[in-house]
């Protein structure tokens, strides 16, 4: 097998795009034309593209479409490599650190073979074909393993799938590679985010509508090239109400496609295909060490000085608990119900907004975590056209499986492995 060319990126919002190859930085603006261009600049040559979870998701779906090989590896991860080279952080340095810390993984040296052209979605014939363990993309054959044969161990061969590539990989590395799923992870979250920031955006050019409208009127100005400026804001209001709610038929035949939708999210009164999309996507294929760890990334547990949880997942599960208020959820207004009784009892020195505030972030966190061992049981995503495919190994489906707390069985009394949430600040 040849010898394959490695490349790790920085990414972060709003700046460019750094580059290592092991021998020399390249800066690239952070912009899709100029991403186009880096692929096309390597020609036929496919590489291996290491990334960071959490970040770049259009770049890693151009660079697997494209046919490259894409990895992932923990942010957590490259700041304790970080840590223990002593190193301080900058774009350059996390560059390096990440192809340094993929080197020593890995031997020091990657071999492989990469199809071409890259990956194509599968045909309605291929999509009947459910049953099948293994795909083929032109002239690339890509293993999607069932669940009894996904760990490297009971293979044999110490053989993992690497999105386009199929090489030698050993158990302990810290990168996963970025699959199909992934990819459709991606796309959700892209179709989410767009479609809560064109939300944000019309509800702005609302109020400024009215506050343009409201201060002519206060200064009885009737002029005409007034009355034509609040028609051309009513239209561009018009235009963004009518991109919004195509965005949202798009996400709602996209979200259809993950399992958990059917098996679980579709079936709580007020939980939409929006709220479905947020929490599918936002903690998507995120690997979380605890529970504690979950929280924390969403938000639900307060830590002075500490901003760095989603925002977009804090903001999805209070559109869930104000959703199960106003629809009467079965279950999980009476879990709300009895939480607001439960803090009443045992604190009568607090208002009625802090006992309120302490329910609702209860019932999020508790929804949160059913959704988190809902999703590790039925596997949140999977390959599209193959609903058999299993993207957790039959060890981490059993420990899943083990967790409680179905929604059926939601009651009044506090679960004992939730005393410690009730005195979290919300």
């Amino acid at each position: 097998m040849n010898q394959m060319k490695i490349y790790s990126f920085d990414w972060a919002t709003k700046k460019a795009l750094t580059v290592y190859d092991g021998k020399k930085v390249k800066i690239i603006p952070n912009s899709i034309d100029e991403f186009q261009v880096f692929l096309a600049d390597l020609g036929e040559e496919k590489a291996v593209m290491l990334f960071e979870f959490g970040g770049g998701d259009l770049f890693k779906i151009m660079a697997y479409r494209a046919g490259h090989a894409v990895m992932q590896v923990p942010g957590k991860r490259v700041k304790e490599y970080r840590d223990g080279k002593g190193e301080k952080k900058s774009d350059e340095a996390d560059a390096k650190l990440l192809y340094d810390l993929f080197m020593n993984e890995n031997g020091g040296s990657v071999t492989g073979k990469l199809g071409n052209p890259g990956p194509k979605m599968p045909s309605p014939d291929e999509k009947n074909d459910a049953g099948s363990a293994k795909k083929r993309f032109g002239n690339l054959e890509i293993r999607m393993p069932l669940c009894a044969a996904e760990n490297t161990e009971e293979e044999g061969s110490a053989k993992r799938v690497v999105g386009n590539l199929v090489r030698p990989l050993p158990s302990s590395s810290s990168f996963y590679p970025f699959r199909e799923s992934n990819a459709s992870l991606a796309e959700l979250k892209i179709l989410f985010r767009e479609h809560e920031d064109l939300k944000k955006e019309m509800v702005r050019e609302k109020l400024k509508r009215i506050a343009f409208e409201l201060r002519f009127r206060i200064a009885q100005v009737n002029d005409d090239r007034v009355k034509k400026i609040l028609f051309h804001k009513s239209a561009s209001i018009a235009a963004k109400e009518k991109e919004l709610e195509q965005v949202k038929k798009i996400l709602e035949k996209k979200v259809r496609q993950f399992p958990v939708w059917d098996s679980y999210l579709k079936g709580i009164k007020a939980v939409g295909p929006v709220i479905a999309a947020g929490l599918i996507s936002e903690i998507g294929d995120k690997h979380f060490g605890s529970e504690s760890s979950l929280k924390h990334y969403a938000g639900m547990i307060a830590k002075k000085g500490n901003h760095n949880f989603n925002r977009y997942l804090k903001m999805i599960l209070y559109q869930f608990t104000e959703g199960i208020i106003k629809h009467r959820t079965p279950g999980w207004r009476e879990l709300y119900d009895g939480m607001k009784k439960y803090y009443q009892e045992k604190h009568i020195d607090w208002s009625k907004g802090k006992v309120n505030n302490y329910a609702k972030k209860f019932v999020e966190t508790r929804f949160l975590l059913e959704f988190w061992n809902k999703s590790r049981m039925r596997n949140i995503t999977r390959e599209i056209g193959n609903p058999k495919t299993k993207l957790f190994s039959c060890a981490e489906e059993n420990k899943a499986g083990s967790a409680k707390g179905a929604v059926g069985n939601l009651s009044n009394r506090v679960p004992s492995r939730h005393k410690n949430q009730l005195e979290e600040k919300p």
